[in-house]
């Protein structure tokens, strides 16, 4: 689940990042969509319920450049952060949060 990949990187970030991720936080990463497509189809056929996945190698991250002007517009207002720079994660992981 992504919650157990990522740590806020001070306690203070908690709540925050909780909130930022959502129902994201309890979703399964896995490294490609056949994984999460065979996953699916063994929950459906075990019937053990839902899961949401999030598979690294089809998720679309922004651009370099559109994320370095938000946090250059939250560098004025030293109140606002990027959830991604207060998060501690693996790089392999990276492309989830």
């Amino acid at each position: 689940r992504l919650v157990d990949l990522c740590r806020p990187s001070q306690n203070r970030y908690n709540l925050a990042v909780t909130v930022a991720g959502g129902k994201d936080m309890d979703s399964i990463v896995v490294d490609t969509k056949k994984t999460a497509f065979d996953a699916i189809k063994y929950m459906r056929d075990q019937r053990i319920g839902t899961a949401t996945f999030l598979p690294l190698d089809a998720i679309q991250i922004p651009s370099p450049e559109s994320t370095e002007r938000i946090r250059a517009m939250a560098e004025k207002d030293k109140r606002y952060r990027l959830a991604a720079d207060v998060i501690r994660v693996d790089d392999e992981y990276r492309r989830a949060v």
